[in-house]
């Protein structure tokens, strides 16, 4: 038997499918209200791809990249301008090769 965190699955994922990945930890309370929704669209409005609404964001998310690029726009845009302490986002990023890069701290 083996036992997995969500970050050392992220790490092997992304070295199996040769993927840039970053994982996010999004504590936001009250994912109803209109303020928090705005939040939401402003940080991280590439989850609207995948979650139209902010009610059905999971708050703990893997997302995978064909690209370094790619990853890094996503992960400036939510980590500019100190939204992720703001709305209280944590987000980590993994190479293709399984390396953890960037986090916000």
């Amino acid at each position: 038997m083996e036992a997995y965190d969500i970050v050392e699955l992220m790490e092997l994922h992304a070295k199996a499918t040769n993927k840039w990945c970053m994982y996010l930890h999004i504590n936001i309370e009250n994912k109803t209200s209109l303020e928090t929704e705005d939040k939401i669209n402003k940080t991280m409005p590439y989850l609207k791809n995948f979650y139209p609404h902010p009610l059905t964001i999971p708050t703990k998310i893997v997302l995978t990249f064909d690209t370094e690029k790619e990853m890094e726009e996503c992960f400036n845009l939510t980590t500019e301008d100190n939204n992720t302490v703001k709305y209280n986002i944590y987000a980590l990023t993994c190479s293709n090769t399984g390396e953890l890069l960037n986090e916000n701290t």
